[in-house]
């Protein structure tokens, strides 16, 4: 599951942007960055459930998103045209596996109890 949710976001990040931009919800004021961050709620949400059993799972998790997230924009700003370097996509995506973090935590948590 953490592979194939992977794979979509990593697909939906590097089509073209006017491919992105028929899609409805674009006229919400941040729709982008509201995307990103439910991209990587639930990315944080998955990962953090694949490394569960490790030692410093929260710190992996953060770091890997984060890694994927930079590495994503960087593709974007060198390589696709019509695409962009955002610090506020980051900014995003860490909220989100922060946020997906958190709530796996949460739930985790109520299911032991």
């Amino acid at each position: 599951m953490a592979l194939l949710l992977t794979a979509v976001t990593i697909t939906l990040s590097v089509l073209p942007a006017d491919k992105l931009n028929q899609a409805p919800m674009i006229s919400i004021p941040y729709a982008d960055k509201i995307g990103h961050m439910i991209a990587y709620l639930s990315l944080g949400f998955v990962w953090l459930m694949v490394f569960y059993a490790q030692k410093s799972k929260e710190i992996k998790t953060l770091l890997f998103l984060f890694s994927l997230g930079l590495l994503i924009e960087m593709t974007q700003f060198y390589f696709l045209v019509g695409r962009y370097f955002e610090i506020l996509d980051i900014i995003a995506n860490i909220s989100g596996t922060i946020l997906g973090i958190v709530l796996c935590r949460i739930l985790y948590r109520k299911k032991l109890h």
